[in-house]
């Protein structure tokens, strides 16, 4: 059978293939267009954090300087609080370059050891000692690091500003002239540094970060049953609020906690082999002006911890930074409040999304404590108190001591002078254990 076409019919039928060819190709460039808008706006994040991890960096290793040749405890002090600012700073920026894929154990435990190092050397300094020579070369090999990390960081800045170095993709793009050089990766660096950090001093002292503490088995996870790499990869898309197919699997976590690690597109997260727990995980985007409150963002994490099945815990003290809220939350026995049961939620004050999730802390001491009943009143325990001191609040609590161990206290919050100080008084022996001056403002809560 022949077909004949009128000449209007070819002309309409030649018209609806040239409209579905220009809808096909509309679609492609509107497409294109997005996924170039969505790459500049990720190139933006990562220059960025580069641009704050430098300044954070260069701040870490000048106050370094300083503290080797101040004679003041008060001035060391000072420049303490500030390495531990500055250093918790620089590990944020650090979280949100495209360097996942790298082990970044010693890097991570330096910026967390070198600040708490410094304050340990700030409370020797208040009791009437003064520095050693070990001090001294340790303190010299701590800004020796920092000056090595921050020239990386300006290294990988230039290359970025000269174009030879593309964050998309990273490692660098040749041109021309050098075409036949060896391309060198993004990640070459932090690697090299990496390496370095092996020599890095053993700290011993009284913190959190000290190297015997990090040795620690995690309570949680100690006696729990290995799950599959299946079973963490869909706890970790939950988590992230993505598919399983959209999550990649990364090199595991291989610590006293071991983890499998999982990235996407735009974050990763990490689920203890043991037992299956969420152990922490992070989004990367650019943040738009903050329009939550603090209340608004504290109900955003609640809602989120109560997702994932811990609906245990209060919120304790919080931080704002850079258009983000880092509040933490504490594990809550019966009215007594468990300090070391820490968990760590990041929120976006512009839209309220969870950005980061962090439950070490929680892992690693979680558990039911048997005796959690007071020897003495809180009327003795009041007697201990200085005079000079106004108490706002009282309740009962459980703090870490530097050693690992943990003290059942009362918790007085109080003020003097318009400083608000807490005082930790042992609830079984009766004697002062802690003190803790707070630094309240609009942008959170520093503990000294």
């Amino acid at each position: 059978m022949n077909y004949s076409f009128t000449r209007r019919t070819t002309v309409r039928i030649v018209t609806f293939l040239l409209a579905g060819v220009l809808i096909v190709f509309g679609l492609l460039f509107q497409y294109r267009a997005r996924a170039i808008e969505a790459e500049n706006r990720l190139e933006v994040q990562y220059l960025r954090g580069m641009e704050d991890l430098s300044t954070y960096l260069g701040n870490v290793e000048t106050t370094l300087m300083k503290v080797q040749v101040t004679a003041s405890p008060d001035t060391l002090a000072t420049l303490s609080s500030t390495l531990w600012r500055e250093s918790g700073f620089a590990k944020e920026c650090l979280s949100v370059l495209p360097i996942s894929d790298l082990n970044l154990a010693g890097t991570y435990k330096y910026l967390s050891q070198v600040g708490e190092y410094a304050v340990s050397l700030s409370d020797r300094a208040a009791d009437g000692e003064t520095f050693t020579e070990e001090d001294l070369s340790i303190l010299k090999q701590l800004e020796s690091y920092a000056n090595e990390f921050h020239q990386e960081v300006l290294a990988a800045q230039d290359a970025v500003q000269t174009g030879s170095l593309n964050l998309l993709e990273g490692s660098n793009e040749l041109t021309e002239a050098d075409a036949e050089a060896e391309a060198i990766s993004f990640t070459d660096g932090f690697e090299e540094l990496e390496q370095s950090l092996a020599g890095c001093p053993s700290l011993v002292y009284d913190g959190p970060f000290s190297d015997h503490l990090l040795q620690q088995t995690p309570r949680m996870t100690e006696h729990a049953e290995e799950v599959s790499v299946e079973e963490a990869q869909k706890k970790a898309a939950e988590a992230c609020g993505v598919s399983e197919e959209e999550l990649e699997a990364g090199s595991d976590e291989l610590s006293t906690m071991p983890c499998y690690c999982f990235q996407s597109d735009d974050g990763y997260a990490a689920v203890t082999k043991n037992g299956g727990y969420l152990c922490y995980f992070m989004k990367y985007r650019e943040l738009g002006s903050q329009t939550l409150s603090v209340e608004e963002c504290n109900k955003a994490a609640k809602e989120y911890l109560d997702t994932i099945g811990i609906s245990d815990v209060r919120d304790t003290y919080y931080e704002i930074s850079k258009g983000q809220i880092i509040l933490n939350f504490a594990h809550d026995e019966d009215g007594v409040l468990c300090y070391p049961d820490l968990v760590k939620v990041t929120v976006a004050m512009d839209n309220g999304e969870i950005l980061r999730y962090d439950a070490r802390g929680y892992l690693m001491n979680h558990q039911t404590r048997e005796d959690l009943t007071a020897d003495i009143t809180e009327e003795e325990a009041r007697e201990v108190l200085s005079p000079a001191l106004t108490v706002k609040k009282v309740q009962m609590a459980v703090i870490p001591t530097d050693s690992g161990k943990e003290l059942f206290c009362y918790e007085f919050q109080t003020t003097v002078d318009d400083h608000n100080v807490y005082v930790y008084v042992n609830a079984k022996t009766g004697e002062e254990e802690k003190i803790l001056l707070l630094y309240i403002d609009e942008n959170g809560t520093l503990s000294l």
